[in-house]
């Protein structure tokens, strides 16, 4: 089985994202929330009023997996939704504008951690740039 350099990359990029995600659960978890979880309340908070299905897009959620996370979330009190004509609005209540005052600024301390604890400032910048890039890539190919 040949790998090249590109494959390798992908699976690394893939296991760190498996990893950052564990490891945010572990932390999240003395807040009751999950990482997911935490990724929705700071989409809807971006961007709210905002519809179930731009949300969907946004958090690369299917729309039946979107359901399910926004019930639950919903039943905690942290988003409400209103529905006009065909379209379900989505807001962050004051619960859930609390929650993610509560856990935002740990969280991201927590997460740039990760970056800071074993890369310079250089190497930072350098990757972010590569990232951007093959994001950008990316973005141009589902277009």
């Amino acid at each position: 089985m040949h790998q090249t350099r590109a494959s390798l990359i992908w699976v690394r990029l893939a296991r760190f994202h498996e990893q950052s995600n564990s490891l945010s659960n572990q932390f999240l978890a003395s807040f009751d929330l999950t990482s997911s979880q935490f990724d929705l309340l700071v989409q809807i908070a971006s961007h709210e009023p905002i519809t179930q299905q731009q949300l969907a897009s946004k958090v690369l959620v299917s729309e039946g997996g979107i359901s399910r996370s926004l019930k639950r979330i919903e039943q905690l009190g942290w988003i409400e939704r209103q529905k006009e004509w065909k379209t379900n609005w989505i807001r962050l209540t004051k619960k859930g504008a609390d929650k993610l005052e509560e856990v935002y600024d740990q969280q991201v301390a927590f997460q740039s951690a990760l970056f800071e604890d074993c890369l310079c400032e250089e190497e930072q910048k350098q990757l972010y740039y590569l990232l951007s890039k093959l994001q950008k890539n990316t973005e141009n190919k589902l277009s």
